[in-house]
């Protein structure tokens, strides 16, 4: 049953007992709007919180992901200028230029969590924003321990005296079948159940919205089967790298850099437990 406004006199007298100027229920019909149910559209209501993203906060993130992939492109640009020194030989500057170029990759993974629809992006591009981190932070972080690992194992192979004749690069390459791994665990992931652009009513009265990357799942459970084995990944490469670095502590600085490596540690482990 549906109601119909009554406007005219003769319309009244018609449909019997309806008054001129106020709604009747009218016997046998039935109204259903655009999606399919009688029920009645309500009054789209302005949003008075996006939570948006500030312009300071998005800024500052900007200047800090600029600021450290500009110091890895230096880096790797006075590795290849100083590459004939004996300083930077010593150093191995083909696991050099992977350490800057992983720096770069997880340099630029903040930028893809820095916008909104504020800054006019549609969903479908925020979307492929989200699906893009985890590639960028994940892939980088590992080429970055992954180098530094391979770099002390070379050396400690190089000065073993159980060991005779040269070390290639290519008998420390084993670390790195942890990005192949990786790299298959996230194509699992972007198949499956990507990360996508999602904003959600956080508080009705007044409305308020709140914009993030989440997977299909919203729960914590969601993100679980990849993100634990992503996890024990860095655990491992990071266990691996710290031991053999304290393999090398009674060797000088420039060859193995342990205190350095070492702090880096610490630094990361500090901020990840932080965050």
């Amino acid at each position: 049953m549906t109601s119909i406004y009554s406007h005219d006199n003769e319309y009244i007298k018609e449909r019997g007992t309806a008054e001129k100027g106020a709604w009747s229920n009218v016997e046998g019909t039935e109204f259903r709007f655009f999606d399919g149910t009688a029920l009645e559209p309500q009054l789209k209501k302005t949003v008075s919180n996006p939570n948006y993203l500030s312009a300071s906060i998005r800024g500052f993130g900007l200047f800090l992901a600029g600021l450290s992939l500009l110091c890895s492109l230096c880096s790797a640009a006075w590795v290849f200028m100083q590459r004939k020194s004996r300083l930077v030989t010593a150093s191995q500057p083909e696991f050099l230029y992977l350490l800057c170029f992983g720096a770069s990759l997880v340099s630029t993974s903040p930028i893809f969590l820095s916008f909104d629809e504020n800054q006019g992006w549609s969903e479908d591009k925020l979307s492929a924003s989200c699906s893009a981190f985890p590639w960028f932070f994940v892939i980088g972080y590992l080429i970055m321990y992954c180098a530094l690992f391979s770099k002390l194992w070379r050396l400690s192979m190089v000065l073993s005296m159980r060991r005779r004749g040269a070390v290639g690069i290519q008998q420390v390459l084993l670390p790195f079948c942890f990005i192949i791994a990786a790299s298959i665990i996230l194509i699992v992931w972007q198949v499956t159940d990507p990360l996508h652009w999602v904003r959600s009513v956080i508080n009705v009265q007044p409305l308020e919205t709140w914009g993030e990357c989440k997977v299909n799942d919203s729960s914590d459970g969601g993100l679980l089967p990849f993100i634990l084995p992503l996890g024990g990944l860095f655990a491992i490469i990071i266990a691996m790298t710290a031991v053999v670095a304290w393999r090398m502590k009674d060797v000088q600085s420039d060859l193995a850099e342990s205190q350095w490596i070492f702090f880096g540690i610490y630094s990361h482990i500090q901020v990840r437990f932080a965050a």
